[in-house]
């Protein structure tokens, strides 16, 4: 079961402060599973909710589109913004993580 204190590992494990909102999205990396459409709204959550961070957890099994999605983080100016973790065994202590 997830607890805070893993939540507040996984959190320093990618150097996400506890103040700092994370939103995350869950699933296989693949281009029904909207990732495009957070990387389109992001800019809009940062201005509402500065420092915002966005966490993409999810196996990694698309190398062309994740390309894809690397270049519009790229060319929006928010790859410092996003994390990609790839498969993860410990997605519910990622889930308590995020907000």
């Amino acid at each position: 079961a997830p607890d805070d204190g893993r939540a507040a590992a996984v959190r320093a494990e990618f150097g996400w402060p506890a103040d700092v909102p994370v939103v995350g999205l869950f699933g296989q990396l693949l281009p029904h599973k909207g990732h495009a459409t957070l990387i389109d709204a992001a800019p809009a959550i940062r201005a509402a909710v500065p420092g915002t961070r966005f966490v993409f957890v999810g196996a990694l099994e698309n190398p062309p589109y994740e390309a894809d999605l690397r270049r519009r983080l790229a060319d929006a100016g928010l790859s410092d913004a996003f994390t990609f973790t790839g498969w993860r065994t410990d997605v519910p202590h990622l889930m308590r993580a995020v907000d």
